[in-house]
């Protein structure tokens, strides 16, 4: 990526890592069953028993919010670090903070209804543990609250100039030439992720195109539009192959009403001979990342 790029990149994205913290924990390794087993079987450090703590469904309102905090995480955002952070353009970043706090409020939900029923829950946990139930596997019910949190952190896309530690100048230059060379490979993780999700979407639709007892439904071009949106967004680095694919599949789909497409099958061929040029590109710029 070039300087010119990064420095538009800078200006027009920010990196952003999804975060949760878990005030209570789902299981825990209990050591005491561990011993037990291992003496039943006359062995050591064979494997472990591992508890759960609670029912599923105590803690599946936070899981329901977990995922769509991931749900909006995954499609407004492309990936970058191999460590997790992702980089989410400037014009999603509204649409991103909205279904972000949409998680929060039902994470929150979540935990209070949790809160609500603790002293429940703990009798329930006794009842099914039996002797394995341990008070002390469980925070107090006062401090449940703080040990929740479900949040977003921002960073800035770096640069190489960033790069001024208190060291040699032929340190700092040895880290910015690194930096240089993880650009590159953090640039294909980009593309790669929005070939992926537009090769998935083509496939699919592909896969219905291809038989005549598959309809095709007009949310699902609905919700190949919106991808199609997301995507020119997510094509930070401006690659050319997934741009010409991306307005390729806005002129054979945005338009099309599904009626004519599951009636005309003359049509309905034309049509998944289009998807199949655009995927066949695709494949080609991105063998790895197109997947059939």
């Amino acid at each position: 990526m070039t300087k010119a790029k990064i420095t538009e990149l800078r200006q027009n994205a920010i990196l952003v890592e999804l975060n949760f913290r878990n005030g209570v924990g789902f299981t825990i390794t209990d050591k005491p069953e561990s011993e037990e087993v291992e003496k039943k079987h006359e062995t050591k450090k064979a494997g472990r028993y591992v508890k759960f703590l609670f029912r599923r469904e105590h803690l599946q309102k936070i899981f329901d919010a977990e995922n769509i905090a991931k749900a909006v995480h995954a499609r407004y955002t492309v990936a970058w670090l191999n460590s997790g952070l992702r980089v989410l353009p400037a014009p999603l970043i509204e649409s991103y903070d909205q279904g972000v706090e949409r998680a929060q409020v039902a994470y929150k939900e979540g935990v209070d209804w949790l809160i609500q029923n603790w002293d429940e829950i703990m009798e329930d946990n006794k009842i099914r543990l039996k002797a394995m139930f341990n008070p002390n596997d469980y925070p107090a019910k006062e401090s449940v609250t703080d040990g929740f949190r479900l949040f977003v952190s921002t960073f800035p896309v770096p640069d190489k100039n960033d790069f001024q530690v208190d060291a040699s100048d032929a340190v700092n230059k040895k880290l910015r030439d690194q930096f240089v060379s993880n650009v590159k490979e953090y640039e294909m993780n980009a593309q790669s992720d929005v070939a992926k999700r537009l090769g998935n979407s083509l496939g699919s639709m592909l896969e219905k195109l291809g038989s005549a007892d598959k309809k095709i439904q007009d949310r699902t071009l609905l919700k190949m539009s919106e991808l199609l949106i997301d995507l020119k967004a997510l094509n930070i680095t401006g690659n050319k192959i997934i741009s010409d694919a991306i307005e390729s599949a806005e002129k054979s789909f945005s338009k099309e009403v599904a009626d004519v497409l599951n009636e005309n099958t003359e049509y309905r061929a034309k049509k998944k001979a289009e998807a199949t040029a655009i995927v066949d590109k695709l494949k080609k710029g991105f063998p790895r990342a197109i997947e059939f």
